[in-house]
């Protein structure tokens, strides 16, 4: 490793690049992370409106109620 006083600003500048890369990663990621959670929302909301309308649409109550007797 050269430790010479010439060598060690483009050592720093290329930690720089790579702290940079590092951080353009992780948020990629965490971008990414939260899309698929986003996605997964919006899907099981879908899904909940499509049971529901069907549900409806079959005579059959929009929820069961667990707690009643005449079942």
């Amino acid at each position: 490793m050269d430790l010479s006083p010439s060598s060690q600003p483009r050592k720093i500048e290329e930690l720089i690049k790579l702290l940079i890369l590092f951080f353009k990663k992780y948020n990629y990621l965490q971008t990414s992370l939260r899309q698929k959670q986003e996605k997964q929302i919006q899907f099981l909301i879908l899904y909940s409106i499509l049971l529901f309308l069907l549900q409806k649409s079959l005579g059959l109550p929009g929820y069961v109620n667990i707690w009643s007797n005449n079942m």
